[in-house]
């Protein structure tokens, strides 16, 4: 080695040493960089994550905060509604809106919905105490009120300003100073005059016009306190306990002065109430309050009443006496019947009571400190208050009241803007018999078979009665001021109209104009389709229902498959669910009280059956658009579409009361169902969704439902009472309240997630981070890089492995080729060697022994020469056909042919040709001239019929079936053979193959692959079935006719059925 060489490589050998070193050096600092970066990283990540771990808690701490404080909203407001205090549905609402700030909720709105339908309490105007005050009494119109003053004087006030209106001194009535201050007053109904009766016993009448008394009586000296002074409707005569000349209670003429009776077994301190209208009092005597007719000294009546009365008062039209004390309960007289109820639940004394003007209601006070308020047509408890002692009840909803230690206020009891509940006689109660007007303004409904119930949907008034003996149903015309009505005596038509008289307005029914109905049958129920288009009739006896096509002058159809429930005598109306329904076209009607067999749907106009939608009997009815249908039962209610009679939705109902009803919203996007007896769910029609819960206070069962107009919603009860809900008031309230319809539900936390910084990196920190990131980018790059040289090595392996691959596919294919050409080769050398040795081996027999073999025996060789001289020939032309398919070659000329006649000729050639081996069966439905290449279709048929009988043991019969199906005819090979392995089925149409059991059986395996050929040259398809052991079916489709509809019959083939031939 040469010394230049040897520098030169110790140079080669230092240079690469240097940059060894250099790279070692810039690793190690790389290294150093990443470590420190490293550390500062995980120091900064932990103080990050104990950071984020801290705010996470915090958030966590204020959701569960919030969350807690929305549920504990919830509660109270549930609570507070749940009571009995006057104002609950007011304060039940403060706290739902401070609930709804914080999350809205399906919770919240349903509640909100309930509070809604809650009374108010409002106050109207106020009365502070006066220190000097000893008696107090509202005029009947509470717009005044009288204060006794101590040195005896009367102020009256007026309540709206808090104004003095008049002051009623003592002198100027004649009053003695010695009689003291007034401690009990009483206004008169119009007024106009006001008793008051003194501390020492002095009973005087105020003319308030004069501003003097017009009647004293027990002034001449101090006698000490007594009861009241009580003043007759008209304020012409006074009645009350006197002590001069002589001590009992005393009736008085105002004007005059004159004691027209005297009764001495009252005595000074018992109570008395003069009774309305007529010239009697109740008074008591110790053990009873007796009323007394005045005039005749007769004892009305005489009403037990045990404990202390400690008030009595009488309704404004004198039917009902109220009478309180120490029995802890209130007895409520009705003096013409006899007849007493209790009111019950007292806790104290009760100290005062007080009838509404229309003798519907009772305010009572205790001396407790608390007050209630009774709905007296159905003895239910309206509300409680502890603020204070309410005593006199005015016009218009308008009560006055004492508060506790702060004054006198008057107070307006104003009903729910969403819900009314109108109250029916409790006697007369059918309330599943029931329909609204199409206005949604009126409502009917019938009890037993008396007469109807006028209720006016707009105003809380007690319906109208009106007599019509008879009746059995009605239902309303949808667009016309007319009913239709079954009754007793047919059915019938009449007009309606609105009658207002004063302030009251009345619907009133006009004149009957006979119906056809049904003739000879007494109709029970009757309904109409939504476009008055159709009735619907049924006689509950027989069970028997009826459509009316009366608009088009049709007789009655009676459609058989219903048989109607004989008990099931509710309403049905277009307005809501009954137990039939007819569409809103009038095409279909339903039965949901179908004898047990649930719900029925048929067709109007032929009375067929249609669909059967339901096993168990449920209420239904059709949607406005007739896209529904929905059937509410016992325990579910379900909605079907109309298109296909599929089921929607189903929603399972409590089970509560065996009435069940719904009612479609007049839009159809909303469906109304019973829930339970407090409350009425809301669905999405479309998707079953609830979207609201309608719950009543202190609800009976509902019995039906009637959706009166968009907006208004009518739920008649079992104590014949209406609930009507107006939704549209009840939708803006719920907005303003931030719960509308589609108030999403509560998901994650109730509150807002606050966003904190986490912290920020230092400057040194954010460098070293750049610094790092820039690193990690280097060597990215670096990796990135060699990734790509390493990616485009592998592609060209694998492009290399996959060219392999498909020259090693491609070399397997010719393997295949060659073996299966060579078995070919094999298979036609023995298929020719064979039926050319037998056609040799009979030619050197004939050439030698011609003239010696029998005639029989020559026939017999020439025979045999002719038979394998076809197999040959057979052999040749299925080489030939498959060879022009692989060149594309073959020709496919369709022409018109009768498919029926060409499949029983090549039945019997097969037959003829096998030697009747195994018999074919022939099964051809008639059609029409199918386009068809007849070459083809003889192939597609030769091959199937022969592989069938080939591989089956003689005597096995072979099934051929020929059919239409549409546009194409199916032809189906079927035979009790050895069957396909599953392993040969992949490659049942390859050519060459065979089957691996077909042993030393005969064949090329080019039939099935000449057949496939044939097939698809048609534009078809072949299926097989197999299973190895018992047979094969193969079926092939080829579109041959010109169209889908239903074949003439003069171009139908004759019918070719059963076996084509037996063998003989």
């Amino acid at each position: 080695m040469s010394a230049e060489l040897r520098q030169q490589r110790e140079r080669s050998r230092k240079s690469l040493l240097r940059a060894n070193t250099a790279v070692a050096f810039v690793l190690i600092v790389v290294l150093g960089l990443g470590l420190a970066a490293t550390w500062l990283g995980l120091r900064a990540t932990r103080l990050g994550a104990e950071a984020e771990r801290g705010r996470q808690r915090a958030e966590e701490a204020e959701s569960r905060a919030r969350s807690e404080l929305w549920h504990a909203y919830l509660a109270e407001a549930k609570a507070t509604r749940l009571g009995d205090t006057l104002d609950r549905g007011r304060a039940a609402l403060d706290l739902i809106r401070q609930a709804a700030e914080i999350a809205p909720a399906p919770e919240l709105r349903k509640e909100a919905v309930a509070a809604l339908a809650l009374p108010g309490f409002q106050l109207d105007s106020s009365l502070p105490f006066n220190p000097a005050m000893t008696a107090y009494e509202f005029d009947p119109r509470l717009e005044r009120c009288a204060v006794g003053l101590t040195n005896g004087d009367i102020v009256l006030y007026r309540m709206k300003d808090r104004s003095e209106a008049q002051r009623l001194r003592k002198v100027d009535g004649a009053i003695p100073e010695d009689q003291g201050a007034p401690l009990l007053m009483e206004f008169s109904r119009d007024g106009r005059r006001l008793s008051a009766r003194y501390r020492q016993g002095a009973l005087a009448v105020w003319e308030l016009s004069a501003g003097r008394t017009c009647f004293l009586h027990d002034a001449d000296k101090p006698r000490g306190p007594t009861s009241r002074g009580r003043l007759s409707t008209d304020a012409k005569i006074i009645v009350g306990p006197v002590r001069n000349p002589r001590d009992g209670m005393a009736v008085f003429e105002i004007e005059t002065g004159r004691e027209i009776a005297f009764f001495a077994e009252f005595t000074s301190f018992r109570h008395a109430s003069v009774r309305p209208g007529f010239p009697m009092f109740a008074a008591n005597d110790g053990t009873n309050v007796v009323v007394v007719n005045w005039e005749t000294g007769a004892r009305v009546s005489k009403l037990p009443f045990e404990a202390g009365v400690r008030a009595t008062a009488w309704s404004r039209d004198g039917k009902l006496l109220a009478i309180a004390g120490g029995l802890l309960d209130v007895h409520l007289w009705d003096i013409d019947k006899a007849q007493r109820t209790v009111l019950p639940g007292y806790k104290s004394d009760v100290a005062t009571v007080a009838f509404d003007p229309s003798g519907e209601r009772l305010a009572t006070s205790c001396t407790d400190g608390s007050s209630q308020l009774w709905d007296l047509r159905d003895r239910r408890l309206l509300g409680t208050t502890t603020e204070g002692h309410i005593t006199h009840w005015g016009d218009n909803d308008r009560i006055g009241w004492e508060r506790h230690q702060a004054g006198l206020e008057t107070r307006r009891l104003s009903g729910s803007s969403v819900y009314r509940r109108i109250v029916g006689p409790l006697d007369k109660s059918d309330p599943s018999r029931m329909d609204v007007t199409p206005d949604g303004n009126w409502a009917v409904s019938a009890f037993k078979r008396e007469g109807l119930f006028i209720w006016n949907l707009r105003q809380s008034t007690s319906p109208d009665w009106v007599p019509l003996p008879g009746i059995y149903s009605l239902c309303f015309h949808p667009r016309e001021p007319t009913a239709w009505v079954a009754r007793r005596g047919g059915a019938e038509q009449r007009s309606y109209q609105v009658v207002t008289n004063g302030n009251h307005a009345s619907l009133e029914l006009g004149d009957r104009r006979p119906l056809r109905g049904v003739p000879g049958r007494r109709l029970d129920l009757v309904t109409s389709s939504l476009d008055g288009s159709a009735l619907a009739w049924v006689e509950l006896g027989a069970g028997r229902a009826w459509t009316d096509l009366w608009s088009r002058d049709l007789a009655p159809i009676v459609i058989q498959p219903i048989a109607h429930n004989s008990t099931a005598d509710e309403w049905s109306s277009p307005r809501g669910s009954g137990s039939i329904s007819l569409s809103p076209d009038g095409q279909w009607i339903a039965c949901g009280r179908s004898g047990g067999f649930g719900v029925k749907v048929c067709d109007a106009k032929t009375g067929s059956l249609i669909a059967q939608l339901a096993s168990a009997e449920a209420d239904v009815q059709f949607s406005p658009d007739g896209r529904w249908l929905v059937a509410a039962g016992g325990d579910e209610c379900a909605l079907f579409r109309t298109g296909d009679w599929s089921r929607a939705w189903l929603q399972p109902q409590e089970r509560f009361y065996q009435k069940f009803c719904a009612a479609f919203a007049p839009d159809s996007k909303t469906v109304a169902v019973a829930k339970a007896p407090r409350s009425t769910l809301l669905f999405d029609a479309a998707t079953g969704e609830p979207l609201g819960e309608l719950e009543a206070p202190d609800a009976s069962p509902i019995t039906s439902i009637r959706w009166a107009s968009e907006d208004r919603l009518v739920l008649a009860t079992r104590e014949n009472q209406l609930d009507v809900w107006e939704l549209g008031r009840m939708r803006r309230q719920l907005a303003a309240l931030k719960l509308g319809d589609r108030t999403p539900g509560l998901q994650g936390p109730l509150v807002a997630r606050t966003t904190t910084a986490a912290g920020q990196a230092t400057l040194p920190t954010a460098w070293i981070a750049f610094a790092v990131l820039a690193t990690v980018g280097l060597v990215a790059v670096i990796a990135l890089l060699s990734l790509a040289r390493h990616r485009r090595l592998i592609d060209d392996y694998s492009r290399t492995e996959a060219l392999a691959s498909q020259r090693e596919r491609e070399l397997e294919g010719e393997r295949e080729i060659n073996r299966l050409k060579s078995g070919f080769v094999s298979l036609v050398s023995h298929e020719f060697r064979t039926p050319l040795g037998i056609i040799q081996s009979s030619a050197q027999i004939l050439e030698r022994y011609l003239e010696k073999l029998p005639p029989e025996q020559r026939r017999d060789q020439l025979a045999s020469i002719t038979k394998n001289v076809r197999r040959m020939g057979s052999l040749i032309d299925e080489v030939l056909l498959l060879g022009k398919s692989e060149a594309g070659q073959m020709r496919f000329a369709p022409a018109p042919l009768a498919l029926g006649e060409l499949c029983s000729r090549l039945v019997e050639e097969m037959l003829s040709a096998t030697h009747r081996q195994c018999p074919i069966e022939l099964v051809a439905e008639p059609m029409p001239p199918a386009l068809v290449d007849e070459s083809l279709l003889r192939h597609i048929l030769s091959n199937l019929l022969s592989n069938a009988t080939k591989y089956s043991p003689p005597g096995s019969p072979v099934r051929l079936r020929v059919r239409r199906e549409g546009s194409h005819a199916v032809i189906e090979v079927r035979d009790d053979g050895m069957g396909i392995p599953e392993a040969d089925r992949a490659k049942l149409f390859t050519a060459f193959h065979r089957g691996a059991n077909v042993g030393q059986i005969g064949g090329t395996g080019l039939g099935l692959t000449i057949v496939l050929r044939c097939v698809k040259l048609h534009g078809g398809d072949i299926a097989v079935d197999s299973q190895e052991g018992r047979g094969t079916q193969f079926t092939a489709r080829l579109p041959v006719f010109e169209s889908t509809g239903p074949p003439s019959p003069s171009r139908l083939d004759a019918p070719v059925n059963g076996p084509a031939r037996q063998p003989q």
